[in-house]
């Protein structure tokens, strides 16, 4: 086929283009529903999942198909909390013992 891709029809109606009369007929459906949480999110992970898989599905964005994202996004939002209170408590310089038993004092690094 030459030419553009087609849009789906979902991102016409979003960008206000669609019509009914160009409409594809042989497009696939997916079913929109909150995907079950992952069982290994705790803590703010499974907070985050509660409130961005609700949001998400009340604006039509949510699928199965899109667990695997959500659930990254979830465990990743967990650790960042995570690490902003420990710095918060501890500060961005913490004591470690070397390997030959001195205290040092080490900036913490974040991983790039």
């Amino acid at each position: 086929m030459k030419g553009r891709k087609p849009k789906p029809t979902s991102i016409k109606a979003l960008q206000g283009t669609y019509r009914k009369d160009r409409m594809n007929k042989k497009e696939p459906k997916v079913e929109l529903k909150i995907p079950k949480r992952p069982s290994f999110l705790y803590g703010e992970g499974k907070k985050e999942w509660d409130r961005a898989s609700k949001d998400l599905f009340d604006l039509g964005l949510l699928t199965d198909l899109d667990m695997a994202a959500l659930a990254g996004y979830c465990s990743s939002y967990h650790h960042w909390v995570e690490v902003e209170k420990r710095i918060a408590k501890e500060g961005m310089v913490i004591t470690v013992i070397d390997s030959q038993g001195d205290s040092v004092l080490k900036l913490v690094e974040i991983a790039t």
